[in-house]
């Protein structure tokens, strides 16, 4: 087996507040293999998007750092490089596709010269041949009259229309792995649709890795290979989809999928979690999740849970399956 093309190895992001530092990310650890699609799934607040702006460096400082950890690509340390040296990687190996366009498109430059800039930055091709290729692209994402869109400003084209242009520039310079933060969030379901199917496009085109960061399990059951469901900055269990979907183990995974809707299964009622994520400024003893867990036990309560090894490839932090209880 090849080694992975990104390793995260407990990461810790923290952010100075008024009150206090919040550890939004707490020793996390996942990997995404060459040719795959990783899904990051939990609800908001639990430190999806921390994750995501760390990959490329990219935590706002002030207020937030990473404190800890180690973020290995292609076996090399991003947080020991140069900021000169990471300027290179971020966008031309790996790309960032965020969940707001219209927070990372430029409201008053057109679709035209942001992306022929992103080529001709990266690529290094002139003025005319960056111009061909930003068209080239909107006809690869089967944008339709990319003439015409490429000479828009964002705030003249649709959600879905902004979103396939934020995906043209991330897979302008053929990246070896693409970071989607809830690239479907505030679409209609038909856009969803077709911006993911665009995505499974592009990783089997360009043959790169992705990390898709959602709190949609109809998008991970959509398009994803495996599956890292994360709580309060840790991820509490992992496996392939099938493993994820069709065997969940941490009672936080049954949540969700119980408060989720499937077109596979008939349900009277959704069940939906209890309580809320917690104050990260103070997080609570022991599993963060035992506030709300039907299962919690004393143990629950006062120690973290060790990781466990249910079957191949699949991992879950829960005291319910230790023999140490």
């Amino acid at each position: 087996m090849q080694p992975p093309i990104l390793n995260i190895r407990d990461l810790e992001v923290e952010y100075d507040t008024s009150k206090g530092q919040l550890k939004a990310v707490a020793g996390l650890s996942l990997e995404v293999r060459q040719r795959e699609v990783v899904g990051l799934v939990g609800e908001s607040g639990c430190g999806k998007s921390s994750v995501a702006l760390a990959i490329n460096r990219l935590i706002p400082s002030p207020p937030g750092r990473i404190t800890g950890g180690q973020i290995l690509y292609k076996g090399r340390d991003l947080l020991s490089v140069s900021e000169r040296k990471m300027r290179s990687i971020r966008g031309g190996e790996i790309a960032q596709m965020f969940q707001d366009p219209m927070t990372y498109l430029n409201p008053v430059m057109k679709v035209r010269t942001q992306l022929a800039e992103t080529i001709a930055a990266h690529q290094g091709l002139s003025g005319p041949r960056a111009l061909d290729g930003a068209i080239e692209l909107l006809e690869r994402l089967h944008i339709p009259s990319p003439s015409r869109i490429i000479e828009s400003y964002p705030h003249e084209l649709s959600g879905g229309m902004r979103q396939r242009v934020l995906l043209a520039m991330a897979i302008s310079c053929n990246p070896s792995l693409l970071v989607a933060d809830e690239p479907t969030t505030a679409l209609d379901v038909t856009i969803q649709m077709q911006i993911l199917n665009l995505l499974k496009e592009s990783v089997t085109d360009l043959q790169t890795s992705l990390l898709l960061i959602t709190h949609d399990l109809g998008v991970v059951a959509e398009i994803c290979d495996r599956v890292y469901v994360i709580y309060c900055g840790k991820v509490i269990e992992h496996g392939n989809v099938y493993q994820i979907f069709e065997n969940p183990q941490h009672p936080y995974t049954r949540g969700l999928l119980g408060s989720a809707l499937s077109i596979a299964e008939f349900k009277e009622d959704l069940v939906a979690i209890e309580g809320a994520v917690p104050n990260m400024l103070s997080p609570p003893l022991g599993c963060a999740f035992h506030p709300r867990c039907p299962s919690c036990m004393y143990v629950c309560t006062n120690r973290l849970p060790e990781i466990l090894q249910m079957e191949p490839d699949h991992q879950v932090a829960c005291w319910l399956f230790s023999n140490h209880v």
